[in-house]
């Protein structure tokens, strides 16, 4: 992620220049994050520094949705939400600055890492992705990087120990050695 940015309230998305879908204050987040604008897109940067493993922020403004998308959140083994508020812009990293706690509907601060005012705020996508909608080549450049971001469901169990990962992705993993093992 590019070390230098540009903090605006209002910016456009990468794919249609409009003013972002959803304001900051859905979900009253207008005091923790600014959408921002660098070299590689846009994305979201923290207004506060918080310790590791703290809590950030409730995922309350979101709508289901019946089959998995590109900017939709797996919550389940078979369940996707579309986040109703800034969160949506949360970009990947290999090395995050938050976790995505689905069972307990919260975001908090990685544990392996505080927050600084002004990091990007981001998230290992295979922390709550199966089965991604879009694969991508991943540009974080961090040394634990890895590359192509196709989901969980793609990786090693040993290699996602590496992330905080939600209790669905574990027993889906789980379900998929076992195949593995019986040969299906």
């Amino acid at each position: 992620m590019a070390s230098s940015t540009t903090t605006t309230t209002t910016t456009t998305t990468k794919s249609d220049h409009e003013t972002p879908a959803f304001p900051v204050t859905a979900n009253n987040l207008q005091d923790l994050l600014a959408y921002t604008s660098h070299a590689s897109g846009h994305g979201l940067v923290s207004l506060v520094s918080l310790p590791s493993g703290s809590f950030f922020a409730p995922i309350t403004a979101y709508t289901p949705c019946s089959t998995p998308q590109w900017h939709t959140l797996q919550v389940s083994a078979s369940s996707h939400i579309s986040l109703d508020s800034a969160f949506t812009y949360l970009n990947h990293s290999c090395n995050p600055s938050l976790e995505i706690d689905t069972e307990k509907m919260q975001v908090r601060v990685s544990k392996s890492r505080n927050l600084e005012k002004g990091d990007a705020l981001s998230f290992f996508y295979p922390s709550t992705e199966w089965k991604m909608d879009r694969g991508f080549e991943c540009l974080c450049g961090e040394g634990q990087c890895v590359g192509k971001v196709r989901g969980a469901k793609e990786m090693d169990k040993k290699e996602l120990e590496k992330w905080f990962v939600n209790g669905y992705i574990w027993e889906l993993k789980e379900e998929q050695e076992k195949a593995k093992t019986m040969g299906h």
